[in-house]
């Protein structure tokens, strides 16, 4: 999934935010973005609403 969404990211350099996700499943995609070039992760919102952000480097 990750890999998909980062590919996304660099051919469209679009932001892509994902749906909100529980604080692990967040760090499972901050991790799996960060072995993905040209692309960064960011958390965004809070509490239960918080969301990840995928956004071309």
């Amino acid at each position: 999934m990750a890999q998909e969404i980062a590919a996304e990211v660099r051919d469209t350099g679009d932001v892509i935010t994902l749906e909100p996700l529980s604080a692990a499943e967040r760090r499972i995609i901050h991790l799996a973005i960060e072995k993905e070039e040209g692309v960064r992760s960011e958390s965004v919102g809070e509490g239960e609403e918080r969301q990840v952000e995928v956004l071309p480097e």
